[in-house]
């Protein structure tokens, strides 16, 4: 599994590919602490269906991919964090 929850942190970190089998699990793990910032600083590839997630839980997101095309792909996220 691609998705690893640091708890020191208080982070959903997703590591190297997140697969369509993924989404559900960052799915429930944002939806049981909304809360949870996102590290994608390991990232190489976002499923479509983990990318919709995103989209709907809106996390705080404090590490971007390295990769400058992947981030390219998700820079739109950074405009639509949730306001508290």
């Amino acid at each position: 599994m691609s998705v690893e929850v640091l708890k020191e942190q208080h982070t959903l970190k997703i590591i190297e590919n997140a697969e369509i089998e993924d989404a559900e699990t960052i799915f429930e793990l944002l939806q049981k602490d909304p809360k949870l910032s996102l590290d994608l600083s390991e990232c190489k590839h976002l499923h479509t269906s983990c990318l919709q997630v995103l989209m709907l839980m809106k996390p705080n997101i404090v590490a971007w991919p390295k990769d400058k095309g992947l981030y390219m792909w998700l820079s739109f996220l950074e405009n639509g964090k949730k306001e508290e």
